[in-house]
């Protein structure tokens, strides 16, 4: 049998907080100080976005391994099967600990890793609590994917069924998840509860990972809160979870959002943020562990407050740069600002990467201002910044100096960064790819220095607006067209934006070796359109231009 082990990448510590009482629906202020609620379990995603973690194979040299249970046991319809066993821990952290006073990890190691969690042993019980669900899978004939599980020790499956886990595509947001009930244990305030939750399997028939050589599994949970309460006359909803990636709450990955009987959702608030009932604003200060209650707390002086959610100014800090410079968040006022709170060490932070230096290249000026804010050591963070020719801002939030920033804005993964417009205030969070380069660009424009830079590369792209025009002639409203590019060896994946200038669209780009096409990709009201676009290539020394012609 070959182990696999899911770990949540993504660990948070406790919160104490109280277990709040019952409150009626209808609120009988206009606007109350405090609003408790009573929420009830729904099953499934709801209208909201899932989270997921990937069950996959640890190599046998992995510490964590040691954890884990061993499984010598198989039903005896599975003895001619290819059985992989797989392990879901509910509290990884509260399993770390456990294990390390059990014997099984070392002190030192377990240690290391709670300090880089930044969460402290007072928080856990040296009692061992039931925390796994072990899964065995395999697969049939056909290729298809089947499991059995079990949630208590010592993992007999004797009451366990035979499930099937879904095929689907990633793209496809509609696709159901094999649900299915477990229990666990959590230590909560000197005490042990019992706790009820819905895990959920996926095979992604579209999973491209080049090092994932067995049928890869995405796993997660399956279960939201929510409530319908009157407030101010009007009819609300509130529902409450964490991107389905726990099976309980309490914690600073909590999530709700709030809408009126029939509206869209608001945007999530995590503990400390602001929902909004019509004029009146409410902090979310903390939900019970088990989903069924959250606080809030009426904020009159919310336009005056600073804060780390959109619509708020950004909290104000000073800090040296890695290069002496002393930045102070509240001089860069009369600029557009990003704080990209990241790390040399976390893999998404170095995805990222590319697209922010060509984000800096071609805004870096009077009117913008790029701040990175590192989860690293000074002698990690220069050696990572001279490799990537790094040209703007560093500053260090790391317990080896301070860890002030982080704190100060409450990150606990990263990325995380923040858009601040000239005023300071925060408009936009957590921008990825293209993104922050395409609202820089719809807030800045393209003036003629960021036009030449638009341009600068071996192969240019051009394509006028009038023969996009001339076939979408004779229609009422053109709409909002949009205009990307993709092919292979290009400095970036996927589509990659073209912008408006003196009446074309334009991008310069450095393609590798291999680029011997370009396709291109129009979209008008988020719909592709198919226009014939004519073409001729010109070598001017070197360069390729890559222009298309208006035909009548």
């Amino acid at each position: 049998m070959k182990s696999f082990v899911a770990i949540n990448l993504v660990l948070f510590a406790y919160l104490s907080l109280l277990l709040l009482p019952v409150y009626g629906a209808q609120l009988s202020a206009e606007s109350p100080e405090e609003i408790r609620l009573q929420l009830q379990p729904k099953d499934g995603y709801g209208e909201f976005v899932p989270s997921s973690g990937l069950l996959r194979v640890l190599d046998e040299s992995n510490p964590w391994i040691k954890s884990y249970p061993e499984i010598d046991f198989l039903p005896e319809q599975l003895h001619d099967r290819d059985v992989r066993v797989l392990y879901m821990v509910h509290n990884f952290v509260q399993h770390a600990w456990q294990s390390y006073k059990t014997g099984l990890l070392d002190s030192v190691f377990v240690h290391n890793a709670l300090n880089a969690w930044g969460v402290h042993p007072e928080r856990f019980t040296d009692q061992p609590l039931q925390l796994i669900t072990v899964l065995l899978a395999w697969e049939d004939e056909a290729g298809d994917t089947y499991v059995m599980y079990s949630d208590t020790e010592p993992y007999t499956f004797e009451d366990s069924g035979v499930f099937q886990v879904p095929s689907y595509q990633m793209s496809d947001s509609e696709s159901q998840p094999l649900a299915l009930p477990v229990t666990f244990e959590l230590y909560h305030e000197g005490q042990v509860h019992t706790m009820n939750s819905i895990i959920r399997l996926n095979k992604p028939s579209d999973l491209n990972m080049p090092d994932l050589d067995e049928p890869g599994l995405l796993r997660g949970y399956y279960q939201h809160y929510t409530t319908t309460f009157e407030l101010g006359g009007e009819h609300w909803e509130l529902a409450l979870h964490n991107h389905f990636r726990e099976p309980f709450y309490g914690e600073e990955s909590d999530v709700v959002q709030v809408r009126r009987a029939g509206d869209a959702w608001s945007e999530p608030a995590n503990p400390g943020q602001f929902v909004h009932f019509g004029e009146h604003a409410y902090q979310f200060v903390e939900a019970s562990i088990d989903g069924s209650e959250v606080l809030l707390r009426h904020a009159p002086d919310f336009a005056e407050r600073r804060g780390t959610q959109p619509g708020m100014r950004a909290l104000g800090f000073k800090q040296e740069s890695i290069t002496g410079e002393l930045i102070s968040l509240d001089n860069q006022l009369s600029k557009w600002v990003f704080l990209d709170f990241w790390g040399s060490w976390c893999g998404p932070c170095i995805a990222e990467m590319p697209y922010l230096k060509e984000a800096w290249r071609l805004f870096e000026g009077d009117e913008f201002q790029f701040i990175g804010i590192a989860y690293d050591s000074r002698e990690a963070l220069n050696r990572f910044s001279d490799e990537w020719k790094m040209g703007w801002p560093q500053l260090i939030s790391h317990p080896s100096e301070s860890n002030e920033l982080n704190e100060l804005y409450g990150i606990r993964s990263w990325p995380t960064t923040f858009l601040l417009d000239p005023d300071g205030f925060i408009i936009d969070q957590s921008l990825r790819g293209f993104q922050l380069e395409e609202k820089l660009a719809a807030e800045l424009g393209f003036d003629e220095t960021r036009a030449e830079r638009l341009r600068e590369g071996r192969l240019l792209i051009e394509i006028p607006e009038e023969l996009i025009t001339l076939h979408l002639s004779g229609e009422e409203d053109t709409g909002d067209v949009r205009v990307h590019i993709q092919g292979d060896d290009l400095p970036f994946h996927g589509l990659i934006p073209l912008y408006r200038y003196n009446g074309a669209f334009v991008r310069g780009l450095d393609p590798g070796p291999d680029t011997d096409t370009v396709d291109v990709r129009i979209l008008r009201n988020d719909e592709q359109v198919d226009l014939p676009l004519p073409s001729r290539f010109e070598d001017e020394e070197g360069e390729i231009r890559y222009r298309f012609q208006v035909t009548r």
